[in-house]
């Protein structure tokens, strides 16, 4: 066999595996639409159309999970607020070695403010959500053991 069969046929062999896992991209699937069409109160027709800027469905993305490191059950105090508005407030029960995850209902970019009250104390924590966090999801961890620590998963 001459050499360059031998490698004609090599690149072939190697090329094979990996057939179809590059292709490229129809102009559909780049853009998504965002389109909604509702009737008006005299019956005709609206459509609006969201641009990234704007709020979507992914409310459920930003996530707050409460880890009790605990041995016996805790009482969580959640408040999420946006300057001067409170965004989300609720109180869950966390059962002794567990977790729970709540949705804030955070669907638009911006600075919050996440306050945890957990017998008693109270605990702060800063953070902003990003296009980016809207798109792929974000958690804030509550974990709650000997110290109480509030960091983000991205």
């Amino acid at each position: 066999m001459d050499r360059r069969r031998f490698l004609a046929a090599g690149s072939a062999a190697l090329s094979l595996p990996v057939a179809g896992c590059r292709t490229a991209p129809s102009a559909d699937a780049s853009s998504t639409d965002h389109s909604a069409t509702t009737a008006t109160s005299d019956g005709a027709a609206k459509t609006t159309v969201a641009t990234p800027s704007e709020t979507t469905d992914n409310a459920d993305n930003i996530r707050i999970v409460v880890n009790n490191g605990r041995s016996e059950a805790l009482d969580v105090d959640l408040t999420v607020s946006s300057g001067d508005a409170v965004v989300f407030a609720d109180s869950i029960t966390v059962s002794a070695e567990s977790s729970r995850s709540v949705d804030p209902g955070i669907d638009e970019q911006g600075g919050y403010e996440l306050t945890v009250v957990v017998d008693g104390s109270e605990y702060r924590r800063p953070f902003d959500v990003e296009g980016y966090d809207l798109e792929m999801g974000s958690n804030l961890i509550v974990e709650i053991g000997t110290e109480i620590r509030i960091p983000m998963e991205e």
